[in-house]
């Protein structure tokens, strides 16, 4: 059972909200016999703050085999990790490429990626990439894409690229043991967790900071960083081990530390002093006794130390949820699973207190609107 309390409808909307689409990916059919799953479709959709229903992109449909029955030695190419994901333009789909022969196991982390070109499906490029390491075997990986264009990154032997469309590479850095990265909204920066450690790397530089190491228990690295973040003007970024919630400051080159009461899984800015916080617990977790599962989104203060819960769902997993901010800043945009039934992409005030549903679906985000 999972429950939410109703809330008022938003009759409107800020202009710079209007002009933006919303895009997110929904399933359109899945079929489970003895809990495996043996086949998914599932297709992009888009839509916008004010709309009830939205509509498929056209071309945008992912077919998965997941079939243990066909491929009784495994997939041992995670790509059952891979999550469809959409460029911000909305011109370009990457997902698993569904093909599988015996020759193509492998017991490294690597996965055929497809990239498709919504406009002429005929054109798609095949990239090989690396899955960053996941805490929790279900939790899905998407892979992300550039905010100025439309190519996006990956990792393939410790080894950080940017990779285009028509097939083109950019080699940006290299360390050894590199387990997951973020790169700032500009560009001009990668966070590399790498080694146990997180660094800083400007790319326009070629320069390296020490930002902080993850912890070990008996001599090996149990815990994950997650939830790295850029406040948009880049002079800070956050990211999360567990309950804990750090803010690096680039100017002053400092780490300040914020305890949270419950897990935290994603973090979107709202300012400089405000964050908005998922946290809960994951269903499958059995490292603590659990009476309650569920997931909150918090306005988090930084300067003040507290928080407000805006929305609170019970039985709940909390991966889908990331909370984006909408252009003008006033609005925020989830996904959550409703009281019965599928995915639901939604959208509310800042306060928590309006909400609309646009469309069945999840992990939705701000697209661009000028198309190119």
């Amino acid at each position: 059972m999972s429950c939410a309390t109703q809330k008022q409808a938003l009759d409107s909307i800020p202009k710079e909200d209007e002009s933006a689409p919303i895009y997110y990916c929904s399933d359109n059919s899945k079929f489970i016999f003895n809990s495996f799953v043996m086949f998914e479709s599932s297709a992009f959709g888009v839509t916008s703050g004010m709309q009830k229903e939205g509509s498929n992109i056209s071309g945008a449909e992912v077919i998965t085999n997941n079939s243990f029955l066909n491929y009784p030695l495994g997939k041992m190419d995670y790509s059952y990790m891979l999550s469809p994901s959409l460029s911000k333009s909305g011109k370009y789909l990457a997902k698993a490429n569904n093909d599988f022969a015996i020759i193509k196991i492998r017991v490294d982390r690597n996965v055929d990626v497809d990239v498709v070109c919504l406009t002429d499906t005929t054109k798609t490029k095949l990239f090989t990439i690396e899955i960053p390491r996941r805490e929790y075997a279900s939790e899905k990986y998407q892979i992300p894409w550039s905010k100025l264009n439309d190519s996006f990154f990956g990792l393939i032997a410790d080894t950080l690229f940017r990779f285009f469309p028509n097939g083109e590479t950019e080699r940006l850095l290299a360390t050894e043991n590199m387990y997951d990265f973020n790169i700032s909204p500009t560009e001009q920066y990668a966070v590399i967790f790498a080694s146990d450690s997180l660094f800083l790397y400007n790319l326009k530089t070629n320069s390296k900071k020490y930002i902080y190491e993850i912890g070990r228990v008996f001599g090996m690295n149990q815990k994950y960083v997650r939830s790295i973040s850029w406040l948009p003007d880049e002079t800070k970024l956050s990211f999360s081990e567990d309950w804990n919630m750090f803010i690096h400051d680039l100017g002053k080159d400092s780490v300040k530390k914020y305890d949270l009461p419950e897990k935290i899984f994603a973090v979107e800015w709202i300012n400089c002093d405000s964050v908005l916080c998922v946290t809960g617990d994951y269903p499958d977790d059995i490292s603590q006794m659990q009476f309650e599962k569920h997931f909150k989104i918090l306005n988090y203060s930084l300067t003040k130390n507290e928080y407000e819960i805006i929305h609170k769902r019970s039985n709940h997993e909390p991966f889908t949820i990331k909370p984006k901010l909408s252009p003008s800043g006033k609005l925020v945009l989830f996904s959550e699973r409703k009281l019965r039934g599928e995915y639901e992409v939604k959208l509310m005030t800042l306060d928590g207190k309006n909400e609309n549903i646009l469309a069945d679906g999840f992990l939705p985000f701000w697209g661009s609107f000028d198309k190119k």
